[in-house]
């Protein structure tokens, strides 16, 4: 990768180790993300998240539009707005999953 600055680097930088962060994707505002192992697709082709009842044992499945995706998290939009909320327990694979953010 070869990064152009926007304007001439100080002479002082010249020969130091320097650190870049490249952001690849952003969402405008604060979105709902789930362990991207809690997102499942189904032969039908709808992405499915699975909601664990306060029971602790059984699920409801929620539809949801899968969209950017990094550091194991995906943004998730239920398609039946207000079926999917911030704090719900996901099923990770065959485990109780982490709340959402």
């Amino acid at each position: 990768m070869t990064v152009t600055p926007d304007s001439p680097l100080d002479s002082r930088w010249e020969g130091q180790d320097v650190r870049l962060t490249v952001t690849s994707a952003a969402t405008p505002g604060p979105v709902l993300v789930v362990p991207l192992s809690a997102v499942t697709s189904g032969a039908d082709g709808k992405t499915t998240v699975s909601v664990l009842q306060p029971d602790g044992h059984s699920t409801r499945r929620i539809e949801v539009d899968a969209g950017i995706s990094g550091d194991g998290f995906v943004a998730v939009t239920p398609i039946v707005a207000g079926s999917l909320k911030a704090g719900e327990r996901v099923v990770v694979g065959a485990q109780s999953g982490t709340g959402l953010s």
